[in-house]
């Protein structure tokens, strides 16, 4: 019985050491754990990567909102806005961050943070690793005091020279026959005894839009002298620009040289004279050309440089009113790439067309739609996605001029004389205050 036992025990042995039909599975089994690890390892990699892409950009919007607050002289009171800004921007899926290591230096207008986090894991929670740390810095500037020139480009086409009221409006058509794009010198003025329109309006102290922009370009000189108030860092200078671009004053610490030339007839700034032709390509080829590249701001002779824009939008000629009306039509955004790409800011500030329907030039150009502008055949125009082509010249100007602009916050839209000034001192106050990432 004993001698039987032990065979069946042997044999059973022998048989277990030869099996090898389970051999699959098992080797199976043995290769998943280090398999899920891998594939887990991969996958909380990618998840922890955008987690930190999207943790940087809220750390760096925290600190464009948190240097804003560099003048307050408080640090406390910085590191607290930092600490909100970038709290409020936080989703739980993201993980766990702790802002450390605030650092602000109010002698260079700086701030500088560390953020430390934990981004939870999936799959490698299989080897015990729970969550995978994230650290990401970031560093900006507040208004640091960069050399600058800030260079005022002022529309100089006759339709600048519509009057700026709906009243003076009335008064033009009702007196002189006229008040859109008719301010040229055409021997007389309906009997009046004025040798143009533009001097029966200043006899009659109707503003034009023009010069309501011009003295607001003025005015918002004060904005600049604030900003600068030792005269050394901010230079300003001027051009005119319609059938080309004019440079009509160097750039400048002079600031009562500006004033003149704002001021004076003869430097071709105010509603004395204007273009029969707005030639925007032209004109902003020629403007690019003028202005250069902008600089870093950290030398004289490398400054930062804006371009303020005043106008009302409308790439014409005065010819085009009695032929070619589907010429006329919203300035081409792209023309204004050149500048952009050479690292200039651009500002619009948009001088409002008043509606004239009552005006047959005015609804044979302006007050047609895009699609009556045949605006891709004629400048290589691409409207933007979602605007019909029913739409008026007039209500895409806006849009046009957005998309001129380096950034919509430096597009600004003015109607009145009130809106105008506030729009160019708003434009300025905003590009000299802009805080800049460093890191």
């Amino acid at each position: 019985m004993l001698r039987r036992t032990a065979s069946l025990v042997s044999g059973g042995l022998l048989h277990f050491r030869n099996c090898n039909s389970g051999n699959v599975a098992v080797v199976v089994g043995l290769c998943l754990v280090p398999l899920l690890l891998g594939v887990g390892a991969a996958v909380d990699t990618a998840r922890v990567h955008n987690a930190q892409t999207k943790v940087q950009a809220d750390l760096d919007f925290a600190l464009i909102a948190a240097v804003n607050e560099i003048g307050t002289e408080d640090k406390a009171r910085i590191s607290a806005k930092l600490e909100d800004w970038f709290r409020s921007q936080q989703t739980a899926d993201e993980g766990v961050f702790t802002i450390e290591d605030v650092r602000v230096d109010l002698d260079q207008d700086t701030v500088k943070a560390t953020v430390t986090g934990s981004v939870p894991t999936t799959l490698m929670g299989l080897a015990g690793y729970e969550s995978m740390l994230v650290e990401v810095t970031s560093s900006a500037l507040g208004a640091d005091k960069p050399h600058m020139q800030i260079l005022f480009a002022l529309d100089k086409s006759a339709s600048m020279l519509l009057a700026a009221t709906p009243e003076g409006q009335a008064k033009m058509i009702s007196d002189v026959g006229c008040a859109f794009a008719c301010h040229v010198d055409e021997g007389g003025t309906e009997g009046t005894g004025y040798r143009t329109r533009y001097d029966y309006s200043r006899a009659h102290d109707i503003l034009l839009r023009v010069d309501v922009a011009r003295q607001a370009l003025s005015d918002s000189l004060g904005v600049i002298e604030a900003a600068d108030p030792a005269n050394e860092r901010i230079k300003v200078g001027l051009f005119k620009i319609g059938t080309h671009a004019e440079k009509v004053l160097e750039p400048t610490l002079t600031f009562p040289v500006v004033r003149q030339r704002l001021a004076q007839d003869a430097y071709g700034m105010t509603g004395s004279t204007s273009d029969e032709i707005t030639d925007f390509q032209e004109s902003l080829q020629g403007l690019t050309g003028a202005v250069g590249a902008s600089g870093d701001g950290k030398l004289p002779d490398s400054p930062e440089k804006l371009v303020l824009l005043v106008t009302d939008g409308v790439h014409s000629q005065r010819a085009w009113v009695h032929g070619d009306t589907d010429k006329t039509s919203p300035l081409n955004p792209k023309w204004c790439a050149g500048l952009k790409s050479a690292g200039v800011t651009v500002a619009v500030l948009y001088t409002e067309y008043l509606p004239m329907p009552r005006d047959w030039g005015y609804n044979a150009t302006v007050g047609s739609t895009m699609d009556a502008a045949n605006w891709k055949v004629n400048w290589n125009g691409d409207r933007r996605a979602g605007i019909p082509g029913s739409i008026t010249r007039h209500d895409y100007i806006p849009y046009a001029l957005k998309d001129c602009a380096s950034s919509e916050d430096l597009f600004l839209s003015a109607a009145s004389e009130s809106e105008i000034r506030k729009g160019i001192r708003d434009l300025l106050r905003s590009f000299l205050s802009a805080p800049r990432l460093t890191q």
